[in-house]
């Protein structure tokens, strides 16, 4: 199954907070294409040192930037996260921008106001992660961020 989705916003605050200036967006679209398919999972933590090959879900192929946005192709995998992604898609029938996020697992660094610098940036996943888990962890600083 494949769909297209927004991955990352550009020049305003994600769910983590941090601000992914254009030319970020621009260096993860270079590396999707560059290690095409860049791997993700369905989780809710993200750490790209442990990702096992079955938390496979889905990789991120076709990036680009329209509206300030990163948009990509999101293509489920025949695993078992996989198709538990599938089912999520096509059984329960949630639109991933109503009900997911994705989370760039990489490297990198942040200056003092969150905004992501270029120097050093590395994409390691683009994962899947439900929105409920961000509103979760938010839920005491009162901050909204754009998911979209």
């Amino acid at each position: 199954m494949k769909i297209r989705a927004k991955i990352l916003p550009l020049n305003r605050k994600d769910l983590n907070g941090r601000t992914y200036p254009t030319a970020v967006g621009e260096e993860v679209v270079r590396q999707i294409k560059k290690n095409v398919p860049v791997p993700g999972a369905l989780s809710i933590t993200i750490d790209p040192d442990q990702i096992e090959i079955k938390e496979i879900s889905h990789h991120v192929i076709n990036a680009k930037i329209e509206n300030n946005t990163v948009i990509a192709d999101i293509e489920t995998l025949n695993t078992p996260a996989g198709r538990r992604l599938e089912d999520l898609l096509k059984r329960d029938r949630l639109e991933p921008e109503e009900h997911f996020a994705f989370g760039v697992g990489s490297y990198g660094s942040l200056d003092e106001n969150g905004i992501v610098q270029l120097n050093g940036f590395q994409v390691i996943t683009i994962d899947l992660i439900p929105i409920e888990a961000y509103a979760f962890r938010n839920i005491d600083n009162g901050e909204k961020y754009d998911t979209r």
